[in-house]
């Protein structure tokens, strides 16, 4: 199950970054009609991803803000001083 799980996550992933790599950086907190910056949207799949393996063991490896900026209820903002694009895709 952990190897279907793990495939499903990295199908979702690739997509991810495919979706966001002709994204420049400096419209990466953009918030078009409402919906969600995509720095918060990768943001919030990372550290979801981090709660997931937490749940099997797996050590908290991003920074503790993160999980304010990112977690469930987070609210998106614009304004806000996301990680870089780099960073994100990164982590």
């Amino acid at each position: 199950m952990i190897d279907e799980v793990l495939n499903s996550y990295r199908l979702v992933l690739n997509d991810a970054l495919r979706m966001v790599a002709d994204i420049p950086e400096d419209q990466m907190t953009h918030q078009p009609s409402g919906l969600n910056p995509p720095a918060w949207v990768l943001g919030h799949i990372v550290h979801s991803a981090e709660m997931m393996g937490s749940e099997m063991g797996v050590a908290p490896w991003l920074p503790a803000e993160w999980a304010g900026m990112f977690r469930e209820g987070s609210i998106p903002d614009a304004n806000q001083a996301y990680p870089s694009k780099a960073e994100l895709c990164g982590a």
